[in-house]
């Protein structure tokens, strides 16, 4: 047999290469560091949200989302673990993302009584399929538009739950109120995430 050394260097370089080549491409298209972390674990609260406010029955997705939430928020953590200010923010926005899920929730439920007044009807679809499109694309500007509008929302079903009789309208209402008012604060906590000011929230 005769060996060709001169063949073998140059594949061994060229095997070299391809490798120093393909770990700087790797860490500069996906870097795998505490920041990038933290950043994908928010996209991926938001898509998976935005998921939630189409689902129907709400409940088994909620649990789902949940579940699906600890787990990546336990991933999450193990990964960033050395860098506490990251931690922190991973874990701030996965209690405001949990919060508003099941706001959202509790806001689709009461789309099912159908003794809702009409109006408080359309605009409670209608700030849930907002928000749908805003949690894809989500900016400062579009979180604080939605919570304004989840708050308004809020103060119409109280005045309309104060001036009905009917008890299942009232509970129904209930509902509205609470899930939107919810919504409505959670939606500013995600801008204040979304500007970089996670620090000045309480957990």
């Amino acid at each position: 047999m005769t060996y060709d050394a001169v063949a073998f260097l140059n594949s061994s370089l060229a095997v070299l290469v391809g490798i120093a080549v393909a770990v700087v491409l790797f860490a500069t298209f996906f870097p795998e560091t505490p920041a990038y972390a933290d950043r994908r674990f928010r996209r991926q609260l938001l898509v998976h949200l935005s998921h939630l406010t189409g689902a129907c029955p709400c409940g088994p997705a909620l649990r789902g989302y949940q579940r699906a939430l600890f787990e990546q928020l336990g991933a999450t953590l193990a990964r960033v673990r050395d860098e506490p200010k990251v931690a922190h923010e991973c874990l701030t926005s996965g209690l405001t993302a949990l919060s508003a899920a099941q706001a959202i929730c509790r806001l689709k439920g009461s789309l099912d009584v159908a003794v809702v007044a009409p109006p408080i009807d359309v605009e409670r679809s209608r700030l849930l399929a907002r928000l749908s499109q805003t949690l894809r694309n989500p900016s400062v500007w579009k979180f604080g538009r939605r919570a304004a509008e989840a708050r308004v929302l809020a103060r119409h079903a109280l005045a309309t739950a104060r001036g009905s009789a009917k008890q299942e309208e009232i509970e129904a209402l209930n509902g509205v109120i609470v899930g939107s008012a919810t919504l409505g604060s959670d939606l500013l906590r995600a801008r204040m995430i979304l500007q970089g000011k996670s620090n000045a929230i309480p957990i």
